[in-house]
C-alpha cells in the first residue's frame, strides 16, 4: 500500500508551532494571546487563532475580534466551524502546518486597510466633523473614550538609498531649497539642521531614487508641496 505524502510527514509538535510563532512574530506583528495552555491562542490582524492540539497540531480555528462591519470576506479554504465551535466563538477551520503558517497569516492580513486608506477615511470624518456644530462636537467628545482604538494596517515601503539622503541634505548646507530659509530647527540627536528629503517625482509614481530627483525642505514647505 503506497502512503500519501500527508501520511508520511510526522505530526507537528507544540514546540514547533511555539517556535515559529516566534520566528514570525514580529513580520507579521503576531501578538501572543495565551501560550501556556495545550492549543495555544495569538492575534494576528483582528483575528484570534487557536491552535488544535485534539487534532494533532494539523489545523487552527480562527475568530474575528473586530468590529463586525469590518469583518474581511472569509478566504474560501476556510471551512465554517460547527455549533459545538461555534458555541465557543470559533468561526472558522483552516487545515494548516506550522511550516505552512506565513500562507494563513498573509490571508489574515489581506483585506487590511492601508496607512492612505486610514488617513482618507479621517481626513473625511473631520470634514463632516467641521461641518457640524461646536456643540455637539463637544457632547461627543463627553461621550468617547479618550483612548483611541489601535488599527492594524499594511504598508508598502521603499528601501531609500541613505547616500541620496545624505547627499541631498549635504547639498543643500542647512537652508530649504524651496523657500531659501534656514532649517526651522536643528535635530535633538546630532544637532543637525532639521530638513526632509522629497523626492520631486514620487516614488510611487515610479520617480527615481536619486539626488537629481530630491531636494531638502523644511516641514512647512514639505507639506505645501504635498497638499497645497
Amino acid at each position: 500500500m503506497i502512503k500519501t505524502m500527508k501520511e508520511t510527514m510526522p505530526h507537528p509538535t507544540l514546540e514547533d508551532w511555539l517556535s515559529t510563532l516566534k520566528r514570525l512574530r514580529s513580520e507579521f506583528a503576531i501578538e501572543p494571546d495565551n501560550y501556556e495552555t495545550k492549543s495555544p491562542t495569538f492575534k494576528c490582524g483582528g483575528w484570534r487563532v487557536g491552535i488544535e492540539h485534539q487534532r494533532k497540531f494539523e489545523s487552527v480555528v480562527i475568530r474575528w475580534m473586530g468590529d463586525f462591519e469590518k469583518r474581511p470576506a472569509p478566504q474560501r479554504r476556510w471551512i465554517p466551524c460547527p455549533s459545538s465551535d461555534r458555541e465557543k466563538k470559533w468561526e472558522y477551520r483552516v487545515y494548516t502546518r506550522p511550516e505552512q503558517l506565513p500562507t494563513l497569516l498573509n490571508e489574515l492580513l489581506s483585506d487590511l486597510q492601508t496607512i492612505e486608506d486610514i488617513n482618507h477615511e479621517l481626513a473625511e470624518r473631520v470634514a463632516k466633523a467641521m461641518s457640524d456644530t461646536s456643540h455637539a462636537r463637544q457632547a461627543r467628545l463627553l461621550d468617547r473614550s479618550r483612548r483611541p482604538l489601535k488599527i492594524m494596517v499594511t504598508a508598502t515601503v521603499f528601501d531609500r538609498n541613505p547616500d541620496v539622503v545624505a547627499e541631498v541634505l549635504y547639498r543643500s548646507q542647512g537652508i530649504c531649497e524651496h523657500c531659501y530659509q534656514p532649517a526651522p530647527f536643528n535635530r535633538r540627536s546630532n544637532g543637525s539642521p532639521y530638513l526632509e528629503v522629497h523626492h520631486i517625482v514620487r516614488l510611487a509614481d515610479g520617480g527615481d531614487d536619486t539626488v537629481e530627483n530630491a531636494v531638502a525642505l523644511c516641514p512647512n514647505c514639505h507639506r505645501k508641496v504635498h497638499y497645497a
